[in-house]
Formats: C-alpha cells, sequence, structure tokens
C-alpha cells in the first residue's frame, strides 16, 4: 500500500524546515552608501529658500544617494510622495540642471 499524501506532504514541509528552500542563498550584505548633500539654496518643490542650512537643511529627503533640501514639511512630504520620474526631474533641478 503507498504511503499516504499527507504524510509525504508533511516529510516535504519537515525536510523544507530543517535544510531550508533549494536554491536559496543569503546575499551579502552591502555597506551602506554615503550620502551625498546636493546643497541646494532653493526648494525644487517650490523654488523658495531651502530651510536652514544649504549643507544641513532642516527639511531634507535621501534619493538616490542625495541628500535633497525643502523649504517645508509640505514640499518634502510632495517630494517623498511624487513618482520616481518626478523625483529624479526634481532632484535634477537641485542640482541645478
Amino acid at each position: 500500500m503507498p504511503p499516504h499524501p499527507s504524510l509525504l506532504c508533511g516529510l516535504f514541509v519537515a525536510l523544507l524546515l530543517v535544510v531550508g528552500p533549494l536554491g536559496c542563498s543569503k546575499s551579502p550584505a552591502r555597506a551602506p552608501t554615503a550620502i551625498k548633500a546636493v546643497g541646494n539654496a532653493s526648494c525644487p518643490v517650490s523654488d523658495k529658500p531651502v530651510a536652514g542650512d544649504p549643507a544641513a537643511p532642516t527639511f531634507s529627503s535621501d534619493f538616490e544617494g542625495w541628500r535633497v533640501g525643502f523649504m517645508c514639511p509640505v514640499c518634502k512630504g510632495e517630494f517623498d510622495g511624487a513618482t520616481l520620474a518626478k523625483k529624479k526631474r526634481l532632484l535634477a533641478k537641485a542640482h541645478g540642471r
């Protein structure tokens, strides 16, 4: 008489718990990326002056390795909620390009 299907399923699950999923390995940890300050004097969203020192703005977001300064939390929120394409346009604007 063949083994019951639920027995085979249980053995398979137990094997996965002991051995782990086949072909899966942990990727090596990557070193954190250094954040570079854009140092923008004007907000890329409102074109008004950045709050605080442009080198260390009061309101900022990190995007693609850059720290972008903003005039206020509303501008920061607009940037944070923007699409990837819009964030790239605003980052280019912050860079002055």
